[in-house]
Formats: C-alpha cells, structure tokens, sequence
C-alpha cells in the first residue's frame, strides 16, 4: 500500500514537472465545469491532503 501511494505520488510529481509553462493555463472540462491545469493540480495536492488527514485522525492517534 505504502509502496503504491509514493510510486503514484512519484509520477504525479513527474507529470506536474514535465509540464511547459504555457500548459499551466490550459483550460479543460471536469465533471462538466470548465477547468485549468493549474486547478487539477490543487485539486490533486488538496485530495491528498485530505486523504493524509483521514489517515491520521482514524489511525495514528
């Protein structure tokens, strides 16, 4: 589990970095709403925060 979470997190970090600066602000659709790359990131560094959170509120008390 712990093995798939930093290999995931790994590519993920890769993809953000191979991304040209022009790319940032390329619009795109997500459940119907209009969004940029630059959003999705946040999107994803907030989805990992929360799950983080999750983890340590139900587990490491």
């Amino acid at each position: 589990m712990v093995r798939h979470y930093k290999l995931v997190r790994q590519s993920t970090i890769a993809l953000l970095e191979s991304l040209p600066e022009e790319a940032w602000t390329r619009m795109g659709t997500a459940s119907g709403n209009p969004i940029s790359a630059r959003a999705i990131a946040c999107v994803i560094i907030g989805h990992e925060l929360h799950h983080l959170g999750v983890l340590k509120e139900r587990y490491l008390k």
